[in-house]
């Protein structure tokens, strides 16, 4: 007897798991600087590497805060970052496989002391660790002619990247009142795709937040939507693309003293994907009526990729100002960071709930200014194309559209913006080898037998060693799935 075999090329997951990393460290003050208070600390963490070793895989990061400031000096803002080095644990990882770690910032806290900054994060982590070699399954067994196979036909999808490429846009827009920029903040969404198989017409939106110092000494805060549209070129084979896009730097500064503009120029990181799908077949079990033998097994869950949808969401609430703080003369800013908490999908729809963090700043009827927090419940969904069981790697950011307030309460709106990149498990335990066996022991004679629940006519023939040629010859049946209950008559 000699072994065939068959080298299927699926995406295999190893091993996952969830951790949490606390990233804690000092934030160097600006040269000169001198601050009292810390107005607003907005953040996000970032995976930078991701090593597979033995049985764990060690993630290396950075957590990126943007901070506003008050001193004796009037108010400034700066940004840094923290590095970090977690590793967490996970059964069946080796080295040579992939990991695939999904970050969010769970909670940021930036506390000042005598002039000195600390930073305090915990940091969600979602790792799943994947293995892109092929597995190899019985085929067949030469010399056999009574081989039974029993086989499980898929289609299995892939994401594959067809395009990455940085894209500059220069911008302008109208802000008379303003002298000088303390800070800028961007995100950007894809909302669009649209490709003839070598070109790529990308349509997408950029958002700038920007923290203003004006002429006459008040601070406001300016926020922009920039769409654009981009042709790429790709390697695609599909016509139905998905894409992302993220801001890897944005520069915002005044042209000029008495222009009244601001310039904006951002550095973007547009990827696009399309999901490939192919067939395999899995033999999950084998006998033969002549020779014994046993089937060796290994379990394999196999990644189908079900696709990428952005959305955004918006969120309005009215907030009021905590008890003790003094009331709204002005609402100078407002930022905010959207924690996702739980996503699930149901008839074709991805629910996702999420926590909105938001800050706002305030000045108060005298000028003096006042900051608090408050978190907002959302709760989005977007239609997509994935089975009930599938699951999500999600991705948000959130920026406040627009804000006023006087008195004990302020009126936010924000809008949220969700990646979502989503993928089923489909479960088998496949035939890797064979062992040598006894013959089975099986009684003579004829046997009238009653199909369990779940039953083929694979499993009746195995049970009894014989071909399903053998047991179709008395029982014409139509179907390789038989019913609870069905009668079968065997002869032997």
């Amino acid at each position: 007897m000699e072994l065939m075999w068959n080298d299927l090329d699926v995406s295999r997951v190893m091993g996952s798991t969830v951790s949490q990393a606390l990233v804690e460290g000092s934030i160097p003050m600006p040269e000169g600087r001198s601050a009292a208070e810390v107005l607003d600390s907005n953040g996000q963490v970032e995976v930078t590497e991701a090593e597979v070793q033995e049985g764990k895989v060690t993630l290396t990061g950075r957590v990126g805060v943007s901070l506003v400031l008050s001193g004796t000096d009037g108010v400034f803002a700066f940004s840094s970052s923290a590095a970090f080095r977690h590793s967490v644990a996970v059964e069946g990882a080796k080295p040579g496989m992939n990991a695939n770690a999904n970050a969010q910032l769970q909670t940021l806290d930036v506390n000042l002391s005598n002039n000195a900054l600390s930073l305090s994060a915990m940091v969600d982590i979602a790792c799943r660790v994947d293995s892109a070699a092929q597995l190899k399954v019985l085929r067949g067994i030469r010399g056999v002619e009574d081989l039974e196979l029993k086989e499980l036909p898929l289609t299995l999808a892939k994401k594959r990247e067809v395009a990455d490429e940085n894209v500059r846009l220069r911008e302008e827009v109208a802000a008379p009142n303003v002298e000088n920029v303390l800070s800028a903040n961007a995100t950007a969404q894809v909302r669009d795709v649209k490709t003839d198989g070598v070109n790529a017409e990308v349509e997408g939106t950029l958002n700038v937040s920007t923290l203003c110092a004006n002429k006459d000494g008040s601070l406001s805060q300016l926020t922009q939507s920039f769409p654009f549209s981009q042709n790429i070129a790709t390697d695609a084979s599909s016509r139905e693309l998905a894409g992302t896009a993220n801001v890897a730097a944005v520069n915002v500064r005044p042209i000029g003293e008495d222009f009244g503009l601001l310039a904006v120029d951002a550095m973007l990181g547009i990827q696009l994907f399309e999901r490939q799908e192919s067939g395999c077949t899995l033999p999950l079990d084998a006998y033969s009526p002549n020779y014994s033998f046993h089937c060796n097994h290994e379990h394999a869950r196999l990644l189908n990729y079900a696709g990428t949808v952005n959305t955004r969401h918006p969120v309005h609430e009215t907030v009021n100002v905590p008890d003790g703080m003094v009331e709204v003369g002005r609402v100078v800013s407002c930022s905010g960071r959207a924690v996702v908490t739980g996503s699930a999908v149901n008839g074709g729809r991805l629910s996702v709930e999420g926590l909105l963090i938001c800050r706002v700043i305030y000045a108060s009827g005298n000028n003096s200014l006042y900051a608090f927090t408050e978190d907002l419940p959302f709760l989005a969904e977007m239609p997509v194309s994935a089975p009930d069981d599938a699951e999500a790697i999600l991705g948000a950011n959130a920026m406040c559209t627009q804000f006023s307030g006087a008195g004990r309460s302020v009126e936010l709106s924000f809008s949220v913006e969700l990646n979502a990149e989503l993928y089923s498990l489909s479960d088998a335990n496949v035939v890797t080898g064979i062992s040598e066996a006894e013959a089975p022991d099986v009684p003579h004679g004829i046997i009238v037998y009653f199909a369990g629940a779940g039953e083929t006519l694979f499993d009746v023939a195995k049970r009894f060693n014989i071909s399903r040629g053998n047991l179709l010859s008395l029982n014409p049946v139509y179907s390789e799935n038989l019913d609870e209950g069905q009668r079968l008559m065997i002869l032997l």
